[in-house]
């Protein structure tokens, strides 16, 4: 190849395999280093101004760079993707959160009411046989299952 022609069909030809090569080790993957190849070679196909020095070189420089690229825009697509998703999840519409609200609510109601019983304005907590009372986990009255095991019991 002269110092003054562009690279032609035929020289990039018998460079190819070695530009597969080198677009394996610069690429993540298979497919992306066949794109890598089919970019490269394009890159040489279209360029009008002479390669100066060794074609192999000039190659290496293109194929470098254009990893370089895509890896920017690959970071720069993950940093958006996420981005979305932290402002999608702190942007709750408020009809979602008044429900979810409402949810909690109503269960510890319904938690509060199954854990005492209230007689006469009072509120007791359940007693064992021995007329202690009886005995509650993470200090919540006892449940209506730990009665009924009791009773089973005696």
């Amino acid at each position: 190849m002269s110092d003054r022609t562009p690279i032609d069909a035929a020289q990039l030809l018998e460079q190819s395999e070695w530009v597969r090569r080198l677009a394996r080790g610069l690429a993540l993957d298979a497919a992306a280093a066949d794109d890598l190849v089919q970019e490269v070679q394009l890159a040489a196909l279209l360029r009008r101004v002479p390669i100066r020095s060794d074609p192999r070189a000039w190659l290496a420089a293109v194929a470098r760079n254009l990893a370089l690229r895509w890896r920017r825009r690959q970071s720069v697509r993950r940093l958006h993707e996420r981005s979305a998703v932290v402002s999608a999840l702190d942007h709750r519409p408020p009809v979602r959160l008044l429900e979810l609200q409402q949810r909690v609510r109503r269960v510890s109601t319904a938690s509060a009411a199954t854990s005492t019983t209230s007689t006469a304005g009072t509120t007791t907590s359940p007693t064992s046989d021995s007329g202690s009372p009886a005995p509650t986990a993470w200090g919540a009255s006892a449940s209506p299952l730990w009665r009924r095991a009791t009773t089973c019991s005696t």
